[in-house]
């Protein structure tokens, strides 16, 4: 599995951090509940990270009906308009640098990873 730094065009994935960031941030601030991250002994991702990352696939394909859903599956179905803000955001940032990320498949289990 490549890393964000080995991902990303060289020089750009500090900005991509960045952006990160702010995407994590926004889930954390509207969360109804708390978010389940992994540590980095674990090799699998959590359910809350698998669907981190199909709101991020889905900003990237432009799929709002997916994005919204992941989103409410997520943080709840309360105030979502930053945490969507921010994945586009995300997603857009990543596509730019040529770097996608796909949920393995389609099935929000906490055992499957990224491919």
């Amino acid at each position: 599995m490549e890393t964000l730094e080995t991902a990303a065009p060289p020089g750009e994935a500090e900005a991509l951090f960045g952006c990160f960031f702010a995407f994590a941030r926004a889930l954390l601030a509207v969360a109804d509940r708390p978010l389940q991250w992994r540590g980095a002994y674990c090799a699998r991702l959590t359910r809350d990270e698998w669907l981190a990352v199909a709101m991020i696939d889905a900003a990237q394909r432009a799929d709002r009906i997916a994005m919204l859903g992941a989103a409410a599956e997520l943080v709840g179905a309360g105030e979502i308009g930053d945490a969507l803000e921010a994945a586009q955001t995300l997603g857009s940032a990543l596509a730019q640098r040529g770097v996608y990320l796909r949920p393995r498949a389609h099935d929000p289990h906490p055992k499957r990873t990224l491919h």
